[in-house]
């Protein structure tokens, strides 16, 4: 009896050990829901940053667009027509907007297609200057092709090869080739103004972007493509 009561009592203590490993596994258990969760909460940190940094890179981006890189000049007015006077005025507003293409601005004057709008622009500014075009094949008020608004300056005796004649504010240059439009090899800009030899012009649909663009380049055939003007007798 003696050896059997040792015996049970011996025993006993290896039933201790399957408790031992449930706790284990239960702190395990315990330390693996912790280190999930500072996983996440870290992952969680790592994507608001990530979305603040594209917010600022956004934001940025939304930034650089709305900077123009050249301020609207003034120009002496004295001389003026009072339809080019309108003309200055629709022009500072417009490029105040700075459209894009193919934005609400620039929609407006292609009246909703989404095409090279260099030649829309000069027939909307002339339209809601109360001097619109006449197109030949319709009467209407917009001639979007740059080939048929040359052909508009030239039915009339109004179209100069460079060299030829002095362009004036509102008059149209028109260039072939390499032209300010990075997606067309003909292009159309209103003549803003002559200083010596640089011709200033405001162009829309300009740079590969298709923006509302004030350049000075120098007053000479072939430069950008520059090959005439309209002569528009405002």
């Amino acid at each position: 009896m003696q050896n059997r009561r040792q015996h049970s009592y011996t025993h006993t203590p290896t039933c201790s050990a399957p408790k031992r490993r449930v706790q284990f596994k239960h702190v395990l258990g315990v330390v693996f829901v912790l280190l999930a969760g500072v996983y996440l909460l870290n992952r969680g940190n790592d994507d608001k940053q990530a979305a603040t940094s594209e917010a600022k890179i956004a934001g940025v981006r939304a930034e650089v667009k709305k900077v123009q890189q050249t301020p609207f000049p003034s120009v002496d007015t004295t001389s003026f027509t009072d339809t080019q006077r309108k003309m200055l005025t629709l022009m500072k507003a417009e490029y105040a907007k700075q459209p894009v293409s193919y934005d609400a601005t620039v929609l407006t004057y292609t009246e909703g297609f989404k095409e090279s709008w260099c030649a829309d622009f000069i027939s909307w500014v002339r339209f809601r200057a109360d001097k619109p075009f006449s197109n030949p094949e319709t009467g209407y008020w917009r001639i979007p092709g740059v080939q048929s608004l040359r052909d508009y300056y030239m039915s009339s005796g109004a179209y100069h090869f460079v060299g030829t004649y002095t362009p004036k504010f509102g008059d149209v240059a028109f260039y072939f080739g390499e032209t300010p439009d990075g997606t067309s090899r003909e292009h159309v800009a209103f003549v803003f103004d002559i200083q010596g030899d640089t011709l200033i012009t405001l162009g829309g649909n300009e740079t590969d972007e298709g923006i509302l663009q004030l350049r000075r380049n120098l007053l000479a055939e072939g430069e950008r493509g520059l090959a005439g003007f309209g002569e528009s007798r405002l």
